[in-house]
């Protein structure tokens, strides 16, 4: 993949021909600090998500990591495509710090947190409504502290999804200080409030700290994400939730109607009732919600496979076409 990439990118700009050259020692020194604080952001991250059943084996031994691991697959999964959507913002804050274009910034801080909200509303829903469902149609017989915990992690992914806009933003702008300060303050929180909750509540105790901890972090990350574009934290949420409380409610009664009138079990009925909400919830948010734009955007996604097709059609064209030539 790296060679094809490499080479689709020569063909577009020859100058950028991957070839051996000394190292310019100048250029990379500029980076060298931003880079390195960089890693210590992605392992503080890291460490936020993953010291939860490191603490719960230490604490309570390696067999109540089983349910605690049990109720967080569902919300982690969901954490991730969140993450990697919320990674588009970093060039643009980038360049926007570049430019010095902070009106820009503001508006891509209100549309990033918007977006990465409304990818996991829907989710949060069927894992609140359908959760214990979902975890018996995976594991059989499920213990009552993973429920917990899986409901518990929704809210996590909700909190956290309400600070990667600002995280990025601030990450692409190079406040580098700024996430390490915020977000390794809530790694020793999540630790401290996790020892201290565990033995009391036990394993549902580390997902408490984790929400704590987390909601922390973020309201820190929009506070000084909208300080530095200008705005208020209310603004932000006022303007980034438009349109997307009715979709949530109109969601929110579907589970509910689907979860007391039908006997949902088992993974066939669960993925049915699971497409129905997201149905419900999109259907709500562009005939009421969205804005005029994001409906020019859904229309530009959907006809995406029909562009794939024919952009890949006319590549096995152009190969073929080149193969005659060559053999004549």
């Amino acid at each position: 993949v790296a060679v094809l990439g490499l080479e689709l990118v020569a063909r577009y700009d020859a100058t950028l021909r991957f070839r051996p050259a000394r190292l310019k020692w100048d250029s990379l020194r500029a980076r060298m600090s931003f880079a390195f604080a960089s890693q210590v952001v992605r392992i503080v991250i890291k460490t936020i998500w993953e010291v939860g059943p490191l603490v719960v084996g230490l604490v309570l031994g390696s067999v109540w990591m089983v349910p605690f691991y049990v109720g967080e697959k569902f919300p982690r999964t969901v954490a991730g495509a969140t993450w990697q959507a919320g990674e588009v913002l970093f060039p643009v804050a980038s360049q926007d710090e570049r430019a010095h274009n902070t009106a820009r910034t503001r508006e891509t801080l209100e549309l990033g947190t918007r977006w990465v909200v409304f990818l996991a509303l829907p989710a949060c829903i069927i894992f609140w409504v359908l959760g214990p469902g979902l975890l018996r149609a995976w594991v059989g017989e499920v213990q009552p502290d993973a429920i917990r915990v899986l409901w518990l992690m929704t809210g996590v992914i909700l909190a956290d999804a309400l600070g990667l806009g600002a995280l990025y933003i601030l990450w692409g702008y190079g406040r580098t200080r700024t996430l390490v300060t915020v977000l390794g303050a809530a790694a020793l929180s999540m630790v401290v409030l996790s020892l201290g909750m565990l033995r009391v509540t036990g394993i549902v105790g580390v997902s408490w700290a984790m929400l704590i901890s987390i909601a922390l972090a973020s309201w820190a990350l929009l506070f000084k994400a909208t300080r530095m574009c200008g705005m208020e934290i209310s603004e932000l949420v006022r303007e980034s939730f438009r349109g997307l409380w009715l979709p949530g409610l109109v969601a929110a009664a579907v589970a509910v109607g689907l979860a007391r009138g039908f006997d949902i079990a088992g993974w066939p009925r669960l993925v049915g009732a699971s497409v129905a909400i997201g149905i419900a919830y999109l259907a709500s948010f562009f005939f009421r919600g969205a804005r005029a734009e994001e409906v020019e955007l859904a229309w530009q996604i959907a006809r995406l496979p029909q562009l794939a097709v024919r952009a890949s059609l006319k590549i096995f064209r152009g190969f073929f076409q080149s193969s005659d030539s060559f053999r004549g």
